[in-house]
C-alpha cells in the first residue's frame, strides 16, 4: 500500500512537472508571437513576383539594346559582342520567367518551413528517405516533377542564369571601338556575386549567425548576391552615362568633319555622321535596364518566399507545428542516425519559429514527439 501510494505521488509529481513545462513553453510561444507582431513585415507575399516583373522589363531592354547595336554597325551585321548583349537579356529571362511562374504559387508558411527544414538537413549531409504519400501520387508525372524541381530550386536556378548573364555582359562590354568600362565592371560583379552565392547555398550553414562571416554564410543571397547585383546596376548606369557622352561627342565630331570635308571626302564623312546619329541613343536601353534591375534586386533580396502569418494566434499555431513537422520528418530516419538530425532540426526550429526555448529543450520536445509517433504507428503483422 505504501509503495503504491509513493508511486502514485511520484507519478502525479512527474505529470505536474511536465504540465508546468508545457505551460512555460506555451507562454514562450505567446511571448515570441507578440514580439513577432511588433516586428514590421519585411516583405509582402507578392514581393518576389513584383521583382520578377521588373527583372523582365530590364531583360527586354537588354535584348532590344543588343538588336539596336547590331543594326547600327557600319555594315549592319551583328558582332559577337552584340549577340552577347542580346544574350544578357535572354539569360536573365530564363531564370526570371521561371521565378515569375512559381512565385504565383507561393507556399504556405507551413510548407515553407517544412521545405526549409529538409533543405537545412540536406545542407548538413543528412539524407531523408523518400516517403510516397497521396499528394505525391496525385502529382506523379514528368511535368509536375519538373515544376516541383524548379519551385524548390528556384534560387539556385536564378544564381546560374544571373552568373551566366554576367559572363555575356563582360564580352558585350569589350566591343571593338566601344570599350565600356562600367559594363565590364558590372559583368564582373554580377558573375562573381551570383556564382559565389550558388556555391555558398550548398555549403552547411552555421549553427549560430553571430559573426559577420557566419551571417554571410547563413544568408549569402542578402549579403553577396544583392550587393553585387546592385553594384552591377550602378556600374551599368555609369557606363551608359559615359556612352551617352561618347556618342554625342562622335556626332559632333562627325558633323565638324563633314563641314570641313572636301568633295572627295564628303561621302565618307556623310556615312560616318549617319552611323553616329543612328547609335547616339543606344545607351538609353542600358539605362532602362539598370534602373529596372536596381529596384528588382532590392525587392528580390528582401523577398520572403512564403505567406507570412498575420496574427499572434497564427504565429503560435505555426510555432507549435514546427516541432511536429520536425518530428514527422525525422521519424523515418533510423534511430542510430537520428541524434545528429534532431540536433540540426532543433537549430533550424530555434531560428524559424519565434520559440523562446533553448535548442536543447526543443531537441527534447522533438524526441518526445517522435516517440509518441512511434507508439501510435501501426505495427507490421507477424508472419505465420
Amino acid at each position: 500500500m505504501a509503495d503504491n501510494l509513493l508511486d502514485n505521488q511520484a507519478s502525479q509529481m512527474i505529470r505536474g512537472a511536465k504540465a508546468q513545462q508545457a505551460d512555460m513553453f506555451n507562454l514562450a510561444l505567446a511571448r515570441g508571437a507578440q514580439e513577432a507582431d511588433r516586428t514590421p513585415a519585411k516583405a509582402t507575399p507578392n514581393t518576389r513576383f513584383l521583382s520578377s516583373l521588373l527583372y523582365n522589363l530590364g531583360n527586354i531592354s537588354c535584348i532590344v539594346s543588343g538588336i539596336q547595336r547590331g543594326r547600327h554597325n557600319p555594315d549592319g551585321k551583328f558582332t559577337m559582342n552584340d549577340i552577347s548583349e542580346l544574350m544578357v537579356g535572354v539569360s536573365f529571362s530564363v531564370g526570371d520567367v521561371l521565378m515569375a511562374a512559381v512565385s504565383k504559387d507561393a507556399p504556405s508558411e507551413i510548407e515553407r518551413l517544412e521545405h526549409g527544414l529538409k533543405d537545412h538537413l540536406q545542407r548538413h549531409r543528412i539524407k531523408l528517405p523518400a516517403q510516397p504519400n497521396a499528394e505525391n501520387i496525385h502529382k506523379s508525372g514528368a511535368l509536375p516533377a519538373v515544376y516541383d524541381f524548379i519551385k524548390n530550386n528556384i534560387v539556385s536556378i536564378k544564381c546560374i542564369t544571373e552568373g551566366t548573364a554576367g559572363l555575356f555582359m563582360i564580352n558585350a562590354a569589350t566591343k571593338k571601338g566601344n570599350l565600356n568600362k562600367g559594363k565590364l565592371a558590372a559583368g564582373l560583379l554580377v558573375s562573381t556575386g551570383w556564382f559565389s552565392t550558388l556555391l555558398m547555398n550548398h555549403l552547411p550553414p552555421p549553427d549560430a549567425a553571430s559573426s559577420l562571416p557566419d551571417k554571410i554564410r547563413d544568408n549569402p543571397k542578402g549579403w553577396i548576391a544583392r550587393p553585387a547585383a546592385i553594384g552591377n546596376n550602378i556600374s551599368n548606369f555609369i557606363g551608359a552615362v559615359n556612352e551617352r557622352k561618347r556618342f554625342m561627342g562622335e556626332v559632333h565630331a562627325a558633323e565638324a568633319a563633314l563641314q570641313t570635308a572636301t568633295a572627295e571626302e564628303a561621302g565618307t564623312a556623310t556615312e560616318k555622321l549617319r552611323i553616329a546619329r543612328l547609335k547616339q541613343h543606344d545607351y538609353i536601353w542600358n539605362m532602362v535596364s539598370a534602373c529596372s534591375f536596381l529596384m528588382a534586386n532590392y525587392l528580390f533580396g528582401i523577398s520572403s518566399g512564403g505567406n507570412k502569418p498575420a496574427t499572434s494566434a497564427e504565429e503560435q499555431a505555426i510555432a507549435s507545428e514546427v516541432v511536429n513537422i520536425s518530428a514527422k520528418t525525422l521519424a523515418s530516419i533510423p534511430a542510430e542516425m537520428r541524434d545528429a538530425a534532431v540536433n540540426q532540426a532543433a537549430i533550424y526550429t530555434a531560428k524559424q519559429s519565434h520559440v523562446g526555448e533553448s535548442r536543447e529543450r526543443i531537441a527534447e520536445m522533438i524526441q518526445e514527439q517522435i516517440r509518441a509517433f512511434e507508439k501510435t504507428a501501426p505495427q507490421p503483422a507477424l508472419a505465420r
